[in-house]
Protein backbone atom coordinates (compact mmCIF):
# COMPACT_ATOMS: atom_id res chain seq x y z
CA UNK A 1 0.00 0.00 0.00
CA UNK A 2 1.29 3.40 -0.94
CA UNK A 3 -0.19 6.62 0.07
CA UNK A 4 -3.11 5.24 1.51
CA UNK A 5 -4.13 3.22 -1.68
CA UNK A 6 -3.80 0.01 -2.48
CA UNK A 7 -2.47 -0.78 -5.90
CA UNK A 8 -3.93 -2.80 -8.31
CA UNK A 9 -2.44 -5.31 -10.38
CA UNK A 10 -3.56 -5.53 -14.06
CA UNK A 11 -2.62 -8.10 -16.43
CA UNK A 12 -2.16 -7.25 -20.25
CA UNK A 13 -2.45 -10.31 -22.72
CA UNK A 14 -0.92 -10.83 -25.62
CA UNK A 15 -2.04 -8.33 -28.23
CA UNK A 16 -3.83 -6.14 -26.07
CA UNK A 17 -3.31 -2.53 -24.08
CA UNK A 18 -3.46 -0.58 -20.88
CA UNK A 19 -3.20 2.71 -20.15
CA UNK A 20 -4.45 4.15 -16.39
CA UNK A 21 -3.45 6.50 -13.86
CA UNK A 22 -1.87 5.32 -10.66
CA UNK A 23 -2.03 3.44 -8.05
CA UNK A 24 -2.22 0.54 -10.65
CA UNK A 25 0.51 -1.95 -11.88
CA UNK A 26 0.53 -3.32 -14.97
CA UNK A 27 1.84 -6.51 -15.75
CA UNK A 28 2.68 -9.00 -18.63
CA UNK A 29 4.98 -11.87 -19.68
CA UNK A 30 6.90 -12.28 -22.42
CA UNK A 31 8.19 -14.34 -25.04
CA UNK A 32 9.10 -13.38 -28.76
CA UNK A 33 6.19 -10.91 -28.21
CA UNK A 34 7.49 -7.27 -27.46
CA UNK A 35 6.17 -4.73 -24.84
CA UNK A 36 6.45 -1.11 -24.48
CA UNK A 37 6.29 1.03 -21.66
CA UNK A 38 5.23 4.55 -20.41
CA UNK A 39 5.30 6.17 -18.09
CA UNK A 40 4.45 9.96 -16.46
CA UNK A 41 6.46 10.66 -13.85
CA UNK A 42 4.38 13.91 -12.14
CA UNK A 43 1.17 12.61 -13.76
CA UNK A 44 1.59 8.93 -12.48
CA UNK A 45 -0.12 7.88 -15.92
CA UNK A 46 1.10 4.82 -17.98
CA UNK A 47 1.15 2.32 -19.31
CA UNK A 48 1.78 -0.77 -21.59
CA UNK A 49 1.27 -2.76 -25.09
CA UNK A 50 2.49 -6.28 -25.71
CA UNK A 51 2.37 -6.89 -29.66
CA UNK A 52 2.88 -10.46 -31.47
CA UNK A 53 4.26 -8.73 -34.56
CA UNK A 54 4.97 -5.67 -36.36
CA UNK A 55 2.63 -5.43 -38.99
CA UNK A 56 -0.89 -6.65 -40.33
CA UNK A 57 -0.36 -10.15 -42.51
CA UNK A 58 -3.48 -8.79 -44.28
CA UNK A 59 -4.30 -4.75 -45.45
CA UNK A 60 -7.84 -5.80 -44.45
CA UNK A 61 -6.98 -6.15 -40.34
CA UNK A 62 -8.15 -2.98 -38.75
CA UNK A 63 -5.96 -0.32 -37.00
CA UNK A 64 -7.42 -1.08 -33.78
CA UNK A 65 -5.88 -5.12 -33.48
CA UNK A 66 -3.40 -4.49 -30.91
CA UNK A 67 -1.18 -7.57 -31.97
CA UNK A 68 0.62 -5.52 -33.95
CA UNK A 69 2.97 -2.68 -33.07
CA UNK A 70 1.62 -0.42 -36.08
CA UNK A 71 -1.73 -0.83 -34.61
CA UNK A 72 -0.46 -0.76 -30.70
CA UNK A 73 1.64 1.69 -31.17
CA UNK A 74 -0.73 4.46 -32.61
CA UNK A 75 -2.99 3.96 -29.84
CA UNK A 76 -0.85 4.25 -26.88
CA UNK A 77 0.87 7.30 -28.50
CA UNK A 78 -3.05 8.68 -28.96
CA UNK A 79 -4.03 7.95 -24.88
CA UNK A 80 -0.45 9.50 -23.87
CA UNK A 81 -1.51 12.69 -26.02
CA UNK A 82 -4.47 12.99 -23.72
CA UNK A 83 -2.70 13.89 -21.41
CA UNK A 84 0.74 15.30 -22.24
CA UNK A 85 3.20 15.44 -25.28
CA UNK A 86 5.07 11.57 -25.23
CA UNK A 87 8.55 12.82 -24.83
CA UNK A 88 7.89 13.74 -21.23
CA UNK A 89 6.89 10.13 -20.80
CA UNK A 90 9.40 7.60 -19.37
CA UNK A 91 9.87 4.56 -22.15
CA UNK A 92 10.52 0.83 -21.63
CA UNK A 93 11.42 -1.81 -24.21
CA UNK A 94 11.18 -5.81 -23.16
CA UNK A 95 10.66 -9.12 -25.09
CA UNK A 96 11.84 -10.10 -28.31
CA UNK A 97 13.32 -13.53 -27.48
CA UNK A 98 13.58 -16.13 -29.78
CA UNK A 99 11.20 -19.02 -28.47
CA UNK A 100 11.58 -21.27 -31.02
CA UNK A 101 14.06 -22.60 -33.17
CA UNK A 102 13.54 -21.41 -36.79
CA UNK A 103 15.62 -21.22 -39.75
CA UNK A 104 13.49 -18.23 -40.89
CA UNK A 105 15.98 -15.53 -42.31
CA UNK A 106 14.51 -12.98 -39.08
CA UNK A 107 13.32 -14.42 -36.15
CA UNK A 108 9.57 -13.27 -34.94
CA UNK A 109 11.33 -12.12 -32.02
CA UNK A 110 14.48 -10.38 -33.46
CA UNK A 111 11.68 -8.54 -36.14
CA UNK A 112 9.33 -7.62 -32.58
CA UNK A 113 12.79 -5.94 -31.59
CA UNK A 114 13.85 -4.28 -34.74
CA UNK A 115 10.47 -2.61 -35.59
CA UNK A 116 10.12 -0.91 -31.71
CA UNK A 117 13.84 0.86 -31.89
CA UNK A 118 13.02 2.04 -35.26
CA UNK A 119 9.56 3.32 -34.33
CA UNK A 120 11.77 4.92 -31.26
CA UNK A 121 14.00 6.55 -33.15
CA UNK A 122 12.02 7.92 -35.64
CA UNK A 123 9.98 9.48 -32.84
CA UNK A 124 13.65 10.81 -31.47
CA UNK A 125 12.50 8.66 -27.84
CA UNK A 126 15.06 7.23 -25.61
CA UNK A 127 14.43 4.52 -23.55
CA UNK A 128 15.00 4.21 -19.63
CA UNK A 129 15.19 0.68 -19.64
CA UNK A 130 15.36 -2.24 -21.86
CA UNK A 131 15.54 -5.67 -21.54
CA UNK A 132 15.14 -7.66 -25.03
CA UNK A 133 16.54 -10.70 -27.21
CA UNK A 134 18.13 -13.90 -25.83
CA UNK A 135 16.01 -17.16 -25.05
CA UNK A 136 14.35 -16.11 -22.03
CA UNK A 137 10.75 -15.63 -20.89
CA UNK A 138 10.24 -12.37 -18.97
CA UNK A 139 7.55 -10.96 -16.83
CA UNK A 140 7.68 -7.13 -16.36
CA UNK A 141 5.37 -5.74 -13.95
CA UNK A 142 5.08 -1.04 -13.94
CA UNK A 143 4.30 0.23 -10.83
CA UNK A 144 2.15 3.74 -11.51
CA UNK A 145 3.07 5.09 -8.59
CA UNK A 146 6.36 4.67 -8.84
CA UNK A 147 7.39 4.11 -12.55
CA UNK A 148 9.35 1.19 -11.13
CA UNK A 149 9.58 -2.19 -13.49
CA UNK A 150 9.49 -5.54 -11.78
CA UNK A 151 11.86 -7.63 -14.59
CA UNK A 152 12.17 -11.10 -13.65
CA UNK A 153 14.12 -13.13 -16.48
CA UNK A 154 13.44 -16.93 -16.89
CA UNK A 155 15.83 -19.06 -18.80
CA UNK A 156 13.92 -21.35 -21.78
CA UNK A 157 13.93 -24.82 -21.85
CA UNK A 158 15.66 -25.94 -25.29
CA UNK A 159 12.95 -27.24 -27.99
CA UNK A 160 13.53 -28.64 -31.24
Amino acid sequence: MKGGLEERVITVYPGDLVFERSPFKIQTLLGSCVAITVWHPELLVGGLCHYLLPLPLKKSEGNDNYRYASCALQELVRRMQSFSHIKEFQFGLYGGSEVINSSRVEAIGMSNINFALEWLNDKNINVVNQSVGGKVYRNICLCLFSGEIDLRVSRLEPKE
